[in-house]
């Protein structure tokens, strides 16, 4: 099933109250098996775009994008089993956020607020992979997670920064990744490989 929805439509179809600002906002969804779901929220954006592409069965896709300025993307792709995906971006401008699964049972979450120039990927390629980036009030943030394997956990928060980056990258099963950023040129890079490894890192600065 393909659909394509101009946010007014989304708008409409969601009954969204108010005089809306949907200026060139786009909606789209590819899906293609049994019993996937998604749903794309559009509130109040400029030039926000969103898609949503699903392989397999029992997927689930979620994307919300409110009060968002310049050009705000978010993508989701998903190919296999029980998979959940999603991302948030409010108030924010020009935000990008890349999710991509493959596998059984996988989770991520981006979440993107009050800030400029955001990016989050998160790539889980697996079975029970967890994931979640969120950036809060910072400017040109990056974040990036990539997990392949079994039962992996990787959390990056960013949020009160200038130029954060974190990069979390897993391969194995049962690893756990945490890294939280809080002060202004702040960078990590994390790189686990075999079963059960732990590594926290945080960083406070300005």
């Amino acid at each position: 099933m393909k659909s394509k929805l101009c946010a007014i439509s989304v708008g409409v179809a969601l009954a969204l109250a108010g005089t809306a600002a949907f200026a060139g906002s786009t909606a789209t969804t590819d899906q293609f098996g049994f019993a996937n779901g998604a749903t794309v929220t559009q509130k109040y954006n400029a030039n926000a775009d969103a898609y949503i592409g699903q392989t397999g069965s029992l997927n689930q896709g979620d994307i919300t994008q409110n009060y968002t300025h310049g050009n705000t993307d978010a993508t989701i792709n998903q190919n296999g089993f029980g998979n959940h995906a999603t991302a948030y971006q409010a108030s924010t401008w020009g935000a990008n956020s890349d999710i991509s699964q493959t596998g059984v049972g996988n989770y991520a979450k981006t979440d993107q607020t009050y800030g400029f120039g955001q990016d989050a990927k998160i790539v889980q390629v697996g079975y029970g992979n967890h994931a979640m980036a969120t950036q809060t009030g910072n400017t040109n943030a990056d974040a990036s997670i990539s997990q392949y394997g079994m039962s992996n956990v990787a959390t990056s928060t960013q949020k009160y920064g200038f130029n954060q980056d974190a990069t979390i990258y897993q391969v194995g099963a049962l690893n756990n990744a945490m890294v939280s950023q809080t002060g202004s040129y702040l960078t990590s890079h994390q790189t686990q490989v075999g079963t059960a490894n732990h590594s926290v890192v945080t960083q406070v600065g300005f």
